[in-house]
């Protein structure tokens, strides 16, 4: 087995340990390679994420050989893109922040299936974002099928070119750029601490004093100095730092 392999499903689950039934602590999206760690048997493996980084263990079956030395990849965030790989029979459905090897097809247990992906405009990163929106919380998550704070975010910094670290507390010590409330622009990262001060949520604000975060679901909410502010006027998380992911 080569030691480096590539997500080519929809996406797939990392686990805490060699378990279906143990906590998922983060996941692949397609077309995301990873170093293989650990052959534990035969049917896992312990794996190291390349982008973000993050250890933990997959099933062999949800993971293939690369389909070349060397390759590059293209990104797929436009909504105006096909947001699936086709054959005649068959289809692959792409969550945005999804990667495509850059070839005219790829094969894909024993089916080729066309990458051929026309996107007819160019939109921003906000636009793409929202996408999201509805999206239920999942721990771990980084699709539109489910997705956590940070998975949000760091969807967010990719789309923009930048890769950040998995978590939040992570995101928050990688991120070196602090901002002031007061000073804080469309597209700055919120970070919210529990009562050990601790860095548990993050969020992308938006304009006019709104977040949008992965609370229960990706929703929009109310921003202020202390921190977010539910439709039902209760502080739901507490304001602890303002950054600004540097392009």
């Amino acid at each position: 087995m080569s030691d480096k392999l590539i997500c080519l499903q929809s996406w797939a689950p990392i686990r805490k340990e060699p378990s279906s039934a143990s906590e998922m602590v983060s996941s692949l999206l397609f077309g995301e390679i990873v170093w293989v760690r650990k052959e534990l048997d035969d049917s896992w493996l312990e794996i190291q994420a390349m982008s973000p980084e993050y250890i933990g263990f997959i099933p062999k079956g949800y993971l293939c050989e690369l389909p070349a030395e060397e390759f590059s990849v293209k990104s797929i965030f436009e909504p105006s893109y096909i947001q699936s790989l086709q054959e005649p029979q068959y289809k692959i459905r792409l969550s945005p922040g999804s990667f495509l090897p850059d070839f005219s097809s790829i094969p894909i247990s024993g089916i080729e299936y066309s990458t051929q992906i026309i996107a007819t405009q160019k939109v921003d990163e906000f636009t793409v974002i929202h996408q999201f929106l509805n999206t239920p919380y999942l721990w771990g998550g980084r699709s539109i099928w489910g997705i956590d704070c940070s998975g949000l975010t760091g969807i967010f910094a990719r789309i923009q070119g930048v890769e950040i670290p998995r978590d939040a507390s992570q995101q928050y010590h990688f991120i070196k750029k602090e901002i002031q409330w007061g000073e804080h622009k469309k597209g700055d990262l919120a970070f919210f601490a529990n009562e050990n001060d601790k860095i548990t949520h993050v969020g992308i604000i938006l304009e006019e004093n709104k977040i949008i975060h992965a609370h229960n679901r990706v929703c929009i909410d109310t921003l202020n100095s202390n921190g977010i502010i539910k439709p039902s006027k209760e502080l739901s998380h507490k304001l602890s730092a303002i950054k600004r992911i540097e392009l």
